[in-house]
């Protein structure tokens, strides 16, 4: 015994198996996403990118720092401090602008696909309303 399905009701389990997938794997993230200005969702990612690798040449040359002072035995860190610091600061302005380019670029593209994503999503929502 073989229950026949309509076109209509078929195509309404196949728009809703869209917006289920869709859900699933995009859903989430992209209404997230949707929820800022695309300058915003930009510098909001920019920031903890800027943090974190802040947070990590701090780490670096603290260790290297420290191992200078400990391993060589001298006092050579307090007596090259500006030399040091001010490479440290170099370093860490440099690898930070590196980082933010390419951030920028990288969280532009993933708000340009989330918009795309949803004004899709958001087409099938209007087609499956139109069904009813």
């Amino acid at each position: 015994m073989s229950i026949e399905i309509d076109k209509q009701n078929r195509d309404k389990i196949i728009l809703m198996t869209k917006l289920a997938l869709y859900d699933r794997r995009f859903g989430k993230r992209d209404k997230k996403a949707a929820c800022f200005f695309r300058h915003d969702y930009i510098y909001l990612k920019n920031m903890w990118t800027r943090f974190f690798v802040i947070c990590g040449l701090v780490i670096i040359f603290g260790l290297y720092w420290i191992n200078i002072v400990f391993a060589s035995g001298i006092d050579y860190f307090v007596e090259n401090f500006v030399r040091h610091a001010s490479f440290g600061l170099i370093t860490m302005i440099i690898v930070c602008l590196i980082y933010t380019a390419v951030g920028s670029v990288k969280a532009t593209a993933e708000y340009e696909k989330a918009m795309k994503r949803l004004a899709k999503y958001n087409l099938l929502l209007g087609k499956l309303d139109e069904m009813r």
